[in-house]
């Protein structure tokens, strides 16, 4: 029995000093080079295209030039029944449609808007929209109405314009609606108020 013994301890450490003199991690594989360039570099195509899809939500939002490390600003909150994102030369640009938003100005909800079609191109901070849009001014000035053919928002210096048979409903102070008819109308930033000519 002794010898027995002697035996499975004589085996465990002839086992215990092959493990260490190879180690637990088995055999070690070297890595595939990797291959020699060609001299010319390699490059992606750029394939054209976009993306579509339906019932698009689309959360807009920017640096807070005040607390740059805290939350960011939202910009736009956009809801469409439909959209696109396409790839074209001045960047990537959205194109909704049938689209209902809620636009800030230094984070606080400034307006509603409601357009056919909206395109919105991130780089340039622009938003554009058509086919007959409606904006309703949420604060400075409030309770105002404004519809045009194509209103236009640059959200770099807060101006609007609105073209084509541009329609301006706002109350008065004495709560009596006040209506104007033009071709073209501006939001002055300065004044806080919209111009019709």
């Amino acid at each position: 029995m002794a010898s027995a013994i002697n035996r499975g301890i004589a085996c465990s450490l002839a086992l215990a000093l092959l493990l260490v003199g190879v180690g637990c991690g088995g055999a070690r594989v070297k890595a595939a080079k990797k291959p020699e360039p060609t001299g010319a570099a390699e490059t992606q195509p750029s394939l054209p295209g976009g993306i579509t899809g339906q019932e698009w939500h689309i959360l807009w939002s920017t640096r807070n030039p005040t607390q740059p490390n805290g939350k960011p600003l939202p910009v736009v909150d956009a809801h469409a029944r439909t959209g696109e994102l396409m790839d074209r030369a001045e960047g990537d640009t959205i194109l909704l449609h049938d689209v209902h938003a809620r636009l800030y100005r230094n984070g606080k909800p400034a307006a509603i808007i409601d357009a056919p079609q909206v395109t919105a191109n991130q780089r340039d901070r622009i938003l554009v929209g058509t086919g007959g849009v409606t904006l309703i001014s949420l604060a400075d000035p409030p309770d105002t109405t404004v519809k045009a053919n194509k209103i236009t928002w640059n959200t770099r210096t807060d101006e609007i314009v609105g073209v084509g048979n541009t329609h301006i409903v706002r109350r008065l102070r004495d709560g009596t609606p006040f209506e104007q008819i033009g071709g073209r109308v501006t939001y002055d930033s300065k004044a806080k108020d919209f111009n019709i000519e």
